[in-house]
C-alpha cells in the first residue's frame, strides 16, 4: 500500500494526539484476509498486539507487507524503544523462514496509546503457514509530544477516483512544533473487535524544517494503491512531534523560617523530559516578595538535553512575620513557557516565657530531697518554637535535679507550652541558686529561668528531756487521765509532721492536737 502525501499550510515541532473515525464509502476492492490477533504473542507485559493484517505488492516486486498495532496496555508507565519482532514459520513454529525487527511508527507511547507498525519482506517471500509477531520495550520517564487533536475528517473520491483523508490538526501546545508526523491506521471495518489492521502509513507535516505552529493547519492524505481501503469504513491516527518538556522536581518549595534568619531549600532539580533539545533563558526572582529570597542555578543560558537536568537551590529570608512568599520564574523554549516554581515563605517570631519565674523551691532539710515541682514554658510569639536542649548550670547546680523533661526537642505551637520538673536536694545550709537555660530558634535564644532553694536543719525536741512519760497505776479495764507529750521545732525551718504510732496499740491511743 502506497499513500501519496500532501502538505498544506503546514509549520512543524513535536506532540502528538490520537483520532479515530468510521466514514462509509463504496468498497472498492476485496482484502487478504486479516491475521487474527490469536496468533500474536507479546512477552512483554506492558505492550500488546491488538491487529494485525497483511496484502501483497502487485507487479514486479511482490513484497509482503505485514501491518499491525501496537497499545500499551501497563496503566502507569510509558514505554519507548519499541520493536516489534516479526517471523514467518511453518505451522508448528519450529521453523523460521523469514523475521523482522521493526520500531513502531510512534517512538513514545503513554498509557491507552496505539502505534501502527509495518515488517516488509522482500519478494520472494517462501511459503510459510503463518507469521508470528512479539513486541518489547522499555519504560521510558520521557514525555512524547502527542498534544494534537483532529477535527473535519472526511473521506472523499477525487477526480481520478482516489480516496483522499483529509482535515485539520490541532497543535495544541502554545510553541510551534518540529518534526510533526501523523501516522494513519487503515481497518478493514468499523465493527470487528478488535479491529483488523489492513495497512499503515505517515504524513510528516513541515517537511522542509519549519515548525507547526499552535492551532489549526490543514492535512490532507491521498490513497492510491491496493489493497483498497475499504471504502474508508475505519481508520485511527495519532500524531507525534518532538518537543522539550521542563519538569522540576519538587514542583514547589515551601519554608518556614524565623524573621531575618536564613534557611536553604532542598535542592531542585530541573530536567528536559521531552524528546527535543530545551534552550532556557534567564531565571527571576518575581512574586509578592522576592526580596525575602535568593536563588542560584546552573541552569541560566543554558540547553539541556533529552532527559538532561541542572540545578536550583534558593535562600529564604524572612523579613518579616507571615506570608512571605514568591516565585522563581524560568524563560525556556517549551510548552507553556515561561515556567514557574512557587517559594512558598512564612516568616515567623517565636517567643518563651517560664513560669514561674524565679523556679523556687523554698526551704528544704539539708541532705533530703524536696517533692517535684513543675516549670511550664510558653510560646507566645508567632509561629512555632522549636527547642533543642534545656540545660542545667550555675554556681549550685549540683543541688538541682531536672527529673522530667518535655521541652527539649520539642515543637511547641503559637500559644501552647511544655514542661519541666525538678527536684531541690541542698547539700549546705543558706541560700542554693541555678538556672535552667534553653537553647532554641527564638531571636532571644538562649533563655534562662534561675532556680532558688535554701538549705536548712531541722530538730525535733520533746518536753520531757528523758523523752519518758508515766501514767501512773490505774485500775484494769479503766481508761487514765490524759497524759499530754509536747512536740517543739528547734530547727530552722518548717517541720512537718506526717504521722505518729505507738508500738502498743491495745493499751495506749493518741490523737494530735494542734
Amino acid at each position: 500500500m502506497r499513500l501519496r502525501r500532501v502538505l498544506l499550510l503546514l509549520r512543524r515541532r513535536l506532540f502528538a494526539a490520537c483520532a479515530a473515525a468510521t466514514l462509509l464509502s463504496p468498497m472498492v476492492a476485496a482484502l487478504p484476509p486479516a491475521i487474527t490477533a490469536s496468533a500474536i504473542i507479546s512477552p512483554t507485559p506492558n505492550l500488546t498486539i491488538v491487529s494485525t493484517g497483511a496484502w501483497t505488492d502487485v507487479g514486479r516486486s511482490p513484497d509482503l507487507h505485514l501491518v499491525g498495532e501496537v497499545r500499551n496496555d501497563d496503566g502507569t508507565r510509558a514505554a519507548g524503544s519499541i520493536q516489534v519482532d516479526c517471523r514467518l514459520v511453518d505451522a508448528s513454529e519450529t521453523t523460521t523462514y523469514r523475521e523482522r525487527t521493526v520500531s513502531t511508527d510512534a517512538a513514545i507511547l503513554l498509557p491507552s496509546e496505539k502505534s501502527p507498525f509495518e515488517a516488509v519482506f522482500q519478494a520472494p517471500v517462501p511459503a510459510y503457514d503463518h507469521p508470528k509477531c512479539a513486541v518489547s520495550s522499555v519504560s521510558t520517564t520521557q514525555q512524547p509530544d502527542h498534544d494534537f487533536s483532529f477535527q473535519n475528517l472526511a473521506v472523499n473520491l477525487d477526480s481520478s477516483g482516489n480516496q483522499v483523508l483529509s482535515g485539520k490538526i490541532n497543535n495544541l501546545q502554545t510553541i510551534a512544533v518540529a518534526g510533526a508526523t501523523i501516522y494513519l491506521t487503515l481497518y478493514s471495518n468499523g465493527t470487528d473487535v478488535p479491529r483488523q489492521t489492513i495497512g499503515q502509513d505517515e504524513l510528516v507535516l513541515n517537511p522542509d524544517g519549519s515548525k507547526l505552529p499552535s492551532g489549526l493547519t490543514d492535512f490532507s492524505i491521498t490513497h492510491y494503491a491496493p489493497p483498497d481501503w475499504n471504502g474508508g469504513q475505519a481508520y485511527a491516527l495519532i500524531a507525534e512531534a518532538v518537543a522539550p518538556v521542563v519538569t522540576l522536581s519538587p514542583s514547589s518549595v515551601s519554608l518556614t523560617q524565623v524573621k531575618t534568619r536564613s534557611i536553604d531549600g532542598p535542592p531542585v532539580t530541573l530536567t528536559n523530559s521531552g524528546t527535543a533539545d530545551l534552550q532556557v533563558g534567564t531565571l527571576t526572582l518575581g512574586g509578592s516578595h522576592p526580596g525575602d529570597w535568593d536563588e542560584a542555578d546552573t541552569c541560566a543560558n543554558q540547553t539541556i538535553l533529552p532527559l538532561g537536568s541542572c540545578s536550583i537551590s534558593v535562600t529564604f529570608t524572612p523579613s518579616d512575620t507571615g506570608d512571605r512568599s514568591a516565585a522563581l520564574s524560568i524563560a525556556d523554549d517549551a510548552n507553556h513557557n515561561p515556567h514557574s516554581l512557587p517559594l512558598n515563605g512564612t516568616g515567623t517570631n517565636p517567643a518563651v516565657s517560664f513560669s514561674p519565674s524565679p523556679y523556687a523551691f523554698g526551704p528544704q532539710v539539708v541532705g533530703t530531697t524536696g517533692p517535684a515541682q513543675t516549670l511550664t514554658v510558653s510560646n507566645p510569639g508567632i509561629g512555632d518554637l522549636h527547642v533543642d536542649t534545656a540545660t542545667l548550670s550555675g554556681t549550685n547546680a549540683d543541688d538541682f535535679a531536672i527529673a522530667t523533661d518535655g521541652c527539649s526537642g520539642a515543637t511547641v505551637g503559637q500559644g501552647l507550652s511544655c514542661s519541666i520538673t525538678g527536684n531541690f536536694s541542698p547539700t549546705a545550709l543558706g541560700a542554693r541558686s541555678a538556672s535552667i537555660t534553653l537553647a532554641d530558634d527564638a531571636l532571644t535564644s538562649p533563655q534562662s529561668v534561675s532556680l532558688t532553694g535554701t538549705g536548712v536543719t531541722s530538730s525535733v525536741a520533746f518536753d520531757s528531756s528523758t523523752r519518758q512519760y508515766s501514767f501512773g497505776n490505774d485500775q484494769l479495764g479503766t481508761a487514765s487521765a490524759p497524759l499530754t507529750v509536747k512536740v517543739t521545732n528547734d530547727g530552722g525551718s518548717t517541720l512537718h509532721v506526717s504521722s505518729a504510732c505507738l508500738s502498743n496499740t491495745a493499751e495506749f491511743s493518741y490523737s494530735i492536737v494542734n
